[in-house]
């Protein structure tokens, strides 16, 4: 949950308590922990440093990650191959040019690949 973007869209979640074994002293002790799934529309996930660079104020950098979250990622991905991985747009009056794979990553897998999860 820790990892989960602040604009992520749940779609569905659910909590249980789940049996868990721990090898404790040489025996296996048995007890239950709880345990939440939570599925999420596919969203961006954001390299803070790179785009703090890119962006240094913190207020049109918020904007951009709203703008990004906010995009149906089809259609992101579309804009982007267009645009040769780069999405530009203007926030504020300030022109704003991410890059992704640099600052930021299209879901888990990517983020996780490149280090920031």
């Amino acid at each position: 949950m820790s990892a989960q973007p602040p604009l992520a869209v749940p779609l569905a979640s659910e909590q249980k308590e789940v049996r868990v074994q721990r090898l404790v002293d040489g025996a296996i002790a048995a007890s239950t922990e709880p345990l939440t799934l939570v599925i999420c529309r596919c969203c961006a996930f954001f390299a803070e440093a790179p785009l703090a660079r890119a962006l240094p104020d913190a207020a049109v950098r918020e904007g951009a990650k709203t703008v990004v979250a906010y995009k149906d990622v089809g259609a992101l991905r579309q804009q982007m191959g267009a645009a040769g991985g780069v999405l530009a747009f203007t926030l504020d009056r300030v022109a704003v040019e991410l890059k992704h794979g640099e600052h930021f990553f299209l879901g888990a897998a990517e983020a996780a690949k490149a280090g920031i999860l």
